[in-house]
């Protein structure tokens, strides 16, 4: 990382944001004109959202057996597992999951929305 996305990515975890209370999306929107206003490139860019937000971990629903609910057996696919299947949901932010290999995790974080209602833990 060179001394200007150092400098900018330094800025911005300063500025005293809290970026788990936007969506990712706006959150790199926020950084992008941040960047851009420094004059710096769409890589520099990149690699100062890498630095200030981490990797983009999305936990994506590939396959549910009901539409709207995420129940065991269900599959989902995140960035560095791959496509896993649900074994437990343990709360609306916690689940464990098995990977294609047969190795289990446990994902926690996450945040299902406001209205989700759990029906069995």
């Amino acid at each position: 990382m060179s001394t200007v996305e150092t400098m900018m990515a330094a800025t911005l975890r300063c500025k005293d944001i809290d970026f788990t209370q936007i969506s990712r999306d706006g959150a790199e929107s926020y950084i992008k004109s941040q960047c851009q206003s420094q004059g710096m490139t769409p890589v520099q860019t990149d690699v100062v959202i890498q630095n200030v937000l981490g990797p983009d971990l999305t936990l994506k629903l590939e396959k549910l057996q009901k539409e709207g609910v995420l129940q065991s057996g269900d599959r989902v696919r995140s960035t560095r597992l791959g496509s896993c299947q649900v074994v437990a949901i343990e709360s609306t932010h916690t689940i464990t999951v098995k990977n294609q290999s047969g190795k289990y995790f446990r994902i926690s974080g996450l945040s299902l929305g406001s209205d989700t209602t759990m029906l069995s833990a």
